[in-house]
């Protein structure tokens, strides 16, 4: 914001003028703000004249945005609501061409809303048009997927998911689960959102059952062995 302020080669009385009013706007936490021209002259030490021209100048360049409050002030002095355009990118160059103001009946007041939109003016040929709000907040941030490895033919999960298996049940029963899974898969035609979930809902539970059942008839035919020895 300060590098683009110093682009503008604001005169002394319009420097002082914005400074004032980003003071009394963005130093107290908000947005805009119901000032009289008597306060602004008080604090910068300008003539009233010289305030109305400046204000007029920085308005007409789209660096701040006036409109008449309803405040009024202890002699019946007029307030306006003073907010600055805070996206300097629609800031009109010195002696840059000023888009005419809207026709009456219009409503683009941006102290209702407290956002602040283009006018709607077609570029000219080459030239760039101002972004929106709306644009710019339609920016999505992609999160981060990790790479999914083909494992088999049919299963698939991230490197992350198989060193969790991996450590948690051994590589030959990990590779059992894998393999079953697959055959599942291939046979019946079934599609799960992960494959990794798949084998901890149910294929974990098969393949234990089956290896532990293996281990008791091995146990049963060492001590047959053993009898008949």
């Amino acid at each position: 914001m300060l590098q683009a302020i110093i682009r503008q080669q604001l005169t002394g009385a319009e420097l002082s003028i914005l400074l004032c009013i980003i003071d009394k706007t963005w130093g107290f936490g908000k947005l805009f703000d119901a000032i009289s021209r008597e306060q602004i002259c008080k604090a910068v030490r300008y003539c009233d004249r010289t305030v109305k021209y400046s204000i007029g100048t920085l308005k007409a360049r789209r660096i701040l945005l006036v409109e008449p409050s309803s405040k009024r002030g202890q002699c019946g002095s007029p307030f306006n609501n003073y907010m600055v355009n805070k996206h300097h990118d629609t800031w009109i160059e010195k002696g840059g061409k000023i888009v005419p103001p809207l026709k009456r009946g219009q409503d683009s007041s941006p102290f209702k809303t407290a956002t602040y939109k283009c006018s709607k003016t077609t570029p000219k040929r080459g030239q760039r048009s101002a972004p929106t709000i709306e644009r710019k907040n339609k920016k999505k941030i992609k999160k981060y997927t990790p790479p999914i490895l083909c494992i088999c033919e049919y299963v698939q999960m991230t490197d992350e998911e198989l060193n969790t298996l991996l450590l948690r049940f051994g590589e030959q029963s990990t590779l059992k689960m894998i393999e079953k899974l697959d055959n599942y898969k291939g046979a019946s035609g079934k599609k799960y959102k992960s494959d990794y979930r798949a084998i901890l809902s149910w294929v974990v539970d098969q393949v234990m059952e089956k290896e532990t059942s293996l281990d008791a008839e091995k146990r049963k035919f060492r001590e047959l062995v053993r009898d008949v020895v």
